[in-house]
C-alpha cells in the first residue's frame, strides 16, 4: 500500500514538473469590434501588403492568424503617411514596427486588448510597416492591425535651371555681410555654380572656389572661397 502511495506521489510530482516547464499559450482577452476602418483594413488601394493574412485586416477581432517564424509580414505605402493612431490586437510576443525609409521610428508590443479605439500616436513620413514574431513558437497570434493617419506633406525643393551653354555671363553674389562679389564666367562655369548651390552646397565642399586674376605681382593666383551659408542672394546677367 505504501509503495503504491509513493508511486502516486512520484507521478503527481512528475506531472507538476512537466506542467511548470511547458510554455503556457497566450490567451486572448475578450475583445470588442475594432474602431472604424483606417489605412490598412481590407488592403485598400495605395497599400502593398506582403504575406499579410486577411484575418489581420478584416475588421473582426474575433478572427486571428498565427505569424510564422522567419516570415516577413509588411505593409508599404505608395505615399508616406503621418500616423496619428494605431490598433494592434496581438499577443505580446509580436511587434509592430514603423519605418521612414530605412529608419526605424517605433517598435510597438502587441496587446490582447479589449479596446475598440485607436491608441494615439505621432509618427511622421511612415513609408512601411512590419509585423515580427519574437517568440518563434506556436503561441503567438495577431487578430487585427490598423493605422490612422494622412498623407505626409512633402516640400519640394525649387529647381534652378542652368542658363544656356553659349555666351558669357556675370555672376553677382550678395553676401549676408553686405559685401558684393562679381565674377565674369562662361555658361559652363555658371552651370557648375548653380549645381553646387542647388544641392545646398554639399557637393564636395561648403565653399565654392572662384579663381580670379591676381591683383599683385606677389601672387601667382588668387582664389575667393564663398561659403554657402554666407550667400544672401545672387543674380546671373547674361551678356548680349
Amino acid at each position: 500500500m505504501k509503495a503504491k502511495f509513493r508511486l502516486l506521489l512520484m507521478g503527481l510530482s512528475l506531472l507538476s514538473i512537466l506542467l511548470l516547464s511547458s510554455p503556457m499559450p497566450e490567451v486572448k482577452a475578450a475583445v470588442q469590434d475594432p474602431p472604424e476602418a483606417g489605412l490598412l483594413r481590407g488592403n485598400p488601394e495605395g497599400v502593398v501588403s506582403t504575406n499579410i493574412p486577411f484575418e489581420w485586416i478584416d475588421g473582426n477581432s474575433y478572427t486571428d492568424s498565427k505569424p510564422l517564424a522567419g516570415t516577413t509580414y509588411s505593409f508599404s505605402f505608395s505615399k508616406p503617411k503621418d500616423i496619428t493612431g494605431y490598433y494592434f490586437n496581438a499577443s505580446n510576443s509580436t511587434r509592430l514596427k514603423m519605418y521612414s525609409k530605412d529608419q526605424l521610428l517605433v517598435s510597438i508590443t502587441g496587446n490582447a486588448t479589449t479596446k475598440s479605439s485607436y491608441t494615439s500616436a505621432d509618427y511622421k513620413s511612415v513609408t512601411h510597416v512590419e509585423v515580427v514574431d519574437t517568440a518563434a513558437s506556436n503561441s503567438a497570434f495577431v487578430s487585427e492591425i490598423d493605422l490612422k493617419g494622412t498623407d505626409s506633406i512633402v516640400t519640394e525643393e525649387p529647381v534652378i535651371t542652368p542658363p544656356s551653354q553659349t555666351g558669357d555671363s556675370s555672376l553677382i553674389i550678395y553676401l549676408v555681410s553686405g559685401l558684393t562679389r562679381q565674377y565674369e564666367l562662361n555658361s559652363k562655369e555658371i552651370a557648375n555654380f548653380l549645381g553646387w548651390y542647388n544641392q545646398g552646397g554639399i557637393s564636395g565642399s561648403e565653399f565654392y572656389i572662384f579663381d580670379r586674376n591676381a591683383t599683385s605681382s606677389d601672387y601667382a593666383s588668387q582664389k575667393d572661397y564663398i561659403a554657402y551659408d554666407k550667400i544672401e542672394m545672387f543674380e546671373v546677367n547674361k551678356k548680349k
